[in-house]
This record gives structure tokens, sequence and C-alpha cells, in this order.
């Protein structure tokens, strides 16, 4: 939650990489499924973000971490990656966070989709998880953060990924449907 502590992480990250024979650094993704940050804690005491935080507060709070990263002659070349998103801002918000954050900035766009969840306990089967529902689902966001992407001439990044998310579904992620899942 600090633009200089962060950069000053940056600047040691890419002094190694640089240092290192063979390494690449593809850029710096700026946060974690923030639009996450009102339901998790921070280390089980606080909210990371108050409960009325937007896709609009993160990219006032990006602004920072662009001009520090931008501002810097070890980082000012390396990427910045993001948002990450990973529920309810990817489909209706990703485009107006790139919009929001300005594409230039930007060397590609990240999100992270899991199609179940069994956060706090919720049921998951198998027959939910391959379902028609599920896969269409699934294919119409994926249009939306390709296009909302594409049309501000970036690449999308599916970052993160699994059958369910939460650790996982046991007798659905850990079986062979998860894996019929992700070829489909």
């Amino acid at each position: 939650d600090s633009p200089d502590w962060a950069l000053q992480f940056g600047i040691s990250f890419a002094n190694a990489v640089q240092s290192t024979p063979g390494s690449k650094l593809t850029g710096f993704e700026i946060g974690n499924e923030p639009d996450l940050y009102t339901k998790n804690f921070l280390f089980g005491r606080q909210h990371i973000r108050p409960p009325d935080y937007t896709w609009q507060d993160l990219v006032r709070d990006w602004k920072p971490y662009i001009a520090a990263f931008h501002g810097n002659p070890v980082t000012a070349n390396i990427p910045l990656i993001g948002p990450a998103y990973s529920g309810d801002w990817t489909t209706p918000h990703l485009g107006d966070f790139i919009d929001g954050v300005g594409a230039t900035n930007l060397s590609f766009v990240t999100v992270h989709d899991y199609p179940t969840d069994d956060c706090g306990g919720k049921p998951v089967t198998i027959s939910d998880l391959l379902s028609d529902r599920r896969t269409e689902s699934y294919l119409a966001d994926a249009s939306e953060w390709v296009h909302a992407a594409k049309t501000r001439g970036l690449p999308l990044v599916l970052g993160e990924s699994n059958s369910t998310a939460c650790e996982g579904a046991k007798g659905v992620s850990d079986v062979f449907a998860s894996t019929a899942w992700g070829l489909d």
C-alpha cells in the first residue's frame, strides 16, 4: 500500500533480473484481485479496503504507482500490468479500468477467473462445473474481456484460473472432471 516501498522492491528486483543471465522481467502487476479487497482481511484483522471501495478508487490508487515506476530510470521501461480482477468488476469494468489508468501505462491486461467457488463452504458439484450454463457464461465473459483489451490495443492474459476458487472443491477440483473442464 505504498508506491515508494513498491518502487524500492521493483528497483531491487529489476537489478537482480538484469544481473542474472537468461532472466527476463515481463512486468510489475500492481495488486491482486482488488475487486475483492472489501471482502478480504489483512492479517485477519482489518479489511484491505472500505466496503464502498470501487474501481474508480482503484484507478486513483494506481496513479501514484504509475508515476513512481515510470519516473525512475531503473523501472521506467518495465511494463505495468493489471488489474488482476477476479469477480464483480471484471466484465463490467475492465475497460473502465484500462481507460482510467491509460492504456499506454499498461503492457497487457490481466484477469483471474474461477467458474465456481466453495468460499464459505458453498457446495460445488461436477455437474455444475461442467454445465452448459457455466461454459456459456465463461465464453460470454471472456469475449467481453478480450474485446475490452483488444479495442484498447492491449493483449489479455488470464493470469490465474482453476475449476474452483478458495482452495478448490474436494471431489470436483481433484478429479478428472476438473481436467475435462480445463480442456473445454
